[in-house]
């Protein structure tokens, strides 16, 4: 699977949340052009702070992107769907996010429309 700039994907798996996430770890290197967000349970707070880190500029070239940001969880909270929303609707065209969760996760239909979804 190939990840295009400026894109959201949406990764369904029948993995628990440790497996994702020692997937992850093992994908990607740790960098300052990656931000993770690793909760099972993912609240308003941590999408903030996913935000904040998101935006910074990177000090880093080597990276295809700008910034790739993965959120890894298993629940999302109705408030914290509403401001990863806005993250999607103003993500700069050189990044990329991926939403990495569980099959059973429910998400808003905005922010369904706005992602490439994929079943693992």
């Amino acid at each position: 699977m190939k990840i295009k700039k400026g894109e959201a994907l949406f990764l369904k798996s029948n993995k628990t949340f440790d497996q994702r996430v020692d997937f992850i770890n093992n994908t990607f290197t740790s960098s300052s052009d990656i931000v993770i967000l690793k909760n099972k349970t993912i609240a308003i707070d941590d999408i903030r702070d996913f935000q904040n880190d998101f935006q910074k500029s990177s000090q880093e070239t080597n990276s295809d992107f700008k910034k790739l940001g993965i959120i890894i969880f298993d629940d999302i909270s109705p408030q914290a769907q509403n401001s990863l929303l806005k993250i999607l609707e103003d993500i700069d065209k050189e990044n990329c996010i991926i939403l990495y969760t569980n099959t059973n996760v429910k998400l808003l239909s905005t922010i369904l429309s706005r992602v490439l979804s994929i079943d693992e």
